[in-house]
């Protein structure tokens, strides 16, 4: 099985929501029957290739989008991956960090999948996992956070910032705003050389320049 792996990287804001009532929580990734729905649009528009030919047999597969930060792949946190450095670990405040733990890098995942176990110094340098592990939070043998060993390593900013902007219902019938509908859209602002990935499997090689063709007009449509 040969994978593909697509970078996305994002010059405006991106807007991810979450299914229910309001635009002011976003999620980290798109789903990949999200993705997958979008390419098929997009494949519809520039081939004359009926959708429901490419949705009962789809000639290419996609993942979720997962993120790199600063170059770097991060993948999901397999299931139960992190139980038995939850079970050890006895310091509760570190503990809640690692259950929130939700992306490995690509090392540390390469790791897990030989069926090695994690330890908290293998989640403590820069860049293994996300949110960051900040083993340098904690106070260790009476010793405050600048007294602490440096091997525990620097913590960097996430690969995302949010903002939120002020937005008004639009009347769609009359194309014009709807008094009192106010409400708020919260926008993701990835950081320099970061973003979304995805993997993406074909059948054929044929498939990909059509795949490839869709995806840069998802690109430029947005």
């Amino acid at each position: 099985m040969e994978l593909h792996a697509y970078y996305l990287d994002f010059h405006a804001p991106l807007h991810i929501g979450v299914e229910g009532i309001g635009q002011e929580s976003v999620e980290t990734a798109v789903r990949s029957d999200t993705l997958w729905g979008a390419i098929v649009q997009c494949w519809g528009m520039l081939f004359d290739e009926p959708p429901e030919k490419l949705c009962k047999r789809s000639p290419f597969r996609v993942s979720s989008c997962f993120p790199f930060v600063a170059g770097q792949m991060f993948f999901p946190v397999p299931v139960g991956a992190l139980d038995l450095l939850m079970q050890s670990e006895k310091n509760f405040s570190r503990m809640k960090r690692i259950k929130k733990i939700a992306y490995l890098s690509y090392s540390l995942f390469c790791r897990v999948l030989q069926g090695e176990t994690l330890t908290a110094p293998d989640l403590g340098p820069t860049r293994s996992c996300w949110p960051p592990l900040r083993l340098s939070d904690e106070k260790a043998n009476g010793k405050s956070r600048a007294e602490l060993p440096s091997q525990t390593g620097e913590v960097e900013a996430d690969f995302f910032k949010t903002s939120q902007r002020p937005r008004l219902e639009i009347d769609r019938l009359y194309d014009g705003s709807r008094e009192g509908q106010f409400f708020y859209c919260t926008d993701q602002h990835f950081a320099p050389k970061s973003g979304l990935f995805f993997l993406a499997e074909f059948d054929d090689v044929q498939t990909l320049p059509h795949f490839e063709a869709s995806l840069r007009l998802l690109a430029d449509s947005g």
